[in-house]
């Protein structure tokens, strides 16, 4: 299985950012923005598989 990872490019310096798996079918995920509810305007990594898969992982603001 290979591992998903995203490259950032700022000030001229690159930081490896791995996507997570996901938690219930260990498929890819991809980034996304809630629409509604309460945490609306947050990201998250949510399955590519949806609706099938409903896997979440929380994106953590550092």
């Amino acid at each position: 299985m290979e591992v998903s990872t995203i490259l950032e490019v700022s000030d001229n310096t690159a930081d490896l950012v791995q996507i997570p798996t996901c938690p219930k079918c260990r498929g890819e995920m991809i980034k996304r923005v809630a629409k509604t509810g309460a945490r609306q305007g947050q990201s998250f990594y949510g399955c590519t598989q949806f609706p099938r898969c409903r896997g979440v992982v929380n994106v953590i603001a550092l």
